[in-house]
């Protein structure tokens, strides 16, 4: 089982509580156009800015085998939709990912596996082009800022219909079994905790890199020690792997 992001889920669900948001099934034929290619949208063109301007913004992914959470694809919204949106606001965009348990239990080859298909569902997010929503990542940083178009706002576009976009091409994945897309542009969420969250599914990712290419055995010595320490499965992961011959 894959329980390497359970506790950020957890995290998030605390951080959630008592939070009123607004759920979306998912419906493919309410997914929000696309461009072929990542679109600038200059800042005269620019009707709405999420997570600028000095305000808080975050976006990680939590992948997870446990499907008692999250049993359906939805999209959820915590705060204003963009068609309720005046100014700069805070934004953060967490996605959770339930995934197949899969038939590789090997433990010389499951690490990479695992790290290949979290490579493989992380790398979605750089291939998405919403029409009029411009987003702006780096595979360096787990922030997110998002320009909206006038042209966009005008067309109706929405939370919702973003959201459809993105689970979208995440079940194109044969081991993607359930997407939840979750927006927060409440005023009411502490987004310092959530940075903490985006920081955390990083260093996942990238100790699992490292395990991959074979850590040291010595915890001393081992510059993973910490999230190893911290993060349920990850030592499991490490010290199953076969020596090498």
């Amino acid at each position: 089982m894959i329980k390497l992001y359970d506790g950020l889920i957890d995290r998030l669900n605390e951080l959630t509580e008592g939070l009123g948001s607004v759920s979306y099934p998912y419906r493919e034929s309410a997914a929000w156009p696309e461009t072929k290619d990542y679109e600038v949208i200059l800042q005269r063109d620019t009707a709405l800015e999420l997570g600028g301007s000095g305000r808080s913004n975050a976006n990680y992914m939590c992948v997870t085998t446990e499907q008692s959470g999250i049993q359906i694809d939805e999209v959820r919204v915590f705060g204003p939709d963009l068609q309720e949106i005046h100014g700069p606001v805070d934004f953060a965009r967490v996605c959770e990912i339930v995934v197949s348990e899969g038939a590789d239990t090997d433990p010389e080859t499951k690490p990479a596996k695992l790290h290949r298909l979290l490579q493989d569902i992380d790398f979605v997010k750089y291939h998405i082009y919403p029409s009029g929503y411009m987003i702006r990542t780096s595979g360096q940083s787990p922030r997110e800022q998002i320009r909206i178009s006038w042209s966009a706002l005008r067309d109706g576009i929405s939370f919702e219909a973003v959201g459809n976009t993105y689970i979208r091409h995440y079940k194109e994945n044969p081991a993607v079994l359930h997407v939840r897309v979750n927006f927060f542009t409440t005023p009411d969420l502490d987004y310092r905790e959530l940075q903490k969250s985006a920081k955390t599914a990083a260093d996942i990712k990238n100790s699992l890199s490292d395990i991959t290419k074979g850590l040291p055995k010595d915890c001393g010595s081992c510059g993973a020690r910490e999230i190893c320490d911290s993060i349920e499965g990850l030592r499991e992961l490490h010290f199953g792997r076969k020596a090498a011959p």
